[in-house]
This record gives C-alpha cells, sequence and structure tokens, in this order.
C-alpha cells in the first residue's frame, strides 16, 4: 500500500485529503504544519510515496516545506502542492524546474483533477 503525508493547517482539509486517498488505497498520515511534517518525515520508518501540502501555512510555505524535506533527504518522488487562489508563480516555477515531478492543484478543484494529478 502507498503512504502519502498530508500538510495543511486545515484540519477539516485534512481529513477530506484522507478521505480521497483512502479511495485511491493510499494511506495517510497528517500534519497541521510544515514543522510537525518535517518531525514525522524524520521520525517515521515509513518512506512516503506522496507529498501532499498546502501552499499557504502559516509557519512555512508548501515550496518552504519541499526544499526542507528535500535537504533532508525525506521528498517523495510525488509531491503535490495544493494551493489556494493566491500563489507566487515564480517560487512555483524555480520549484518546478527544480523538480519537475511536481503538481500543482488549485483551489477549489473538481473530484476528477484532483485524483488525475494524484494517478499521473
Amino acid at each position: 500500500m502507498k503512504t502519502a503525508i498530508i500538510v495543511d493547517d486545515d484540519e477539516e482539509l485534512l481529513h477530506f485529503y484522507r478521505q480521497l486517498l483512502s479511495c485511491q488505497d493510499i494511506h495517510s498520515v497528517l500534519a497541521s504544519s510544515a514543522e510537525k511534517a518535517l518531525q514525522i518525515m524524520k521520525e517515521s520508518k515509513v518512506v512516503f510515496d506522496y507529498l501532499l501540502t498546502d501552499y499557504a501555512m502559516p509557519d512555512k510555505s508548501g515550496v518552504e516545506l519541499i526544499v526542507d524535506a528535500d535537504n533532508n533527504n525525506f521528498l517523495p518522488e510525488q509531491v503535490i502542492i495544493i494551493s489556494s487562489v493566491v500563489y507566487e508563480i515564480e517560487a512555483i516555477w524555480d520549484l518546478k524546474m527544480k523538480y519537475p515531478s511536481l503538481k500543482l492543484l488549485n483551489k477549489p478543484f473538481v473530484l476528477e483533477d484532483f485524483f488525475y494529478v494524484v494517478n499521473t
């Protein structure tokens, strides 16, 4: 079974994403902040297949989380940023150049888009 770490400061969204991923037989570990996610990745014996993160969070952005995870060799092959309406296109573009597997999913999204991004 594949495993994802989901990072979002919105508790309801964390559980919603977990439900969506469970439909794809993907087990999820939840983190309410980038710092908690990094701690989980450091302490976990699980190798995560997916990192699904919100772009805008209070402590660190999804971009900063991805860079920190990569610097610590925690970064999974599949990385997805779920963005609210506002994000810094330059930061995303730079990240996409460094991490070609990065996928961006804009909120609000339809379920078909979510499943497409997860499965491709």
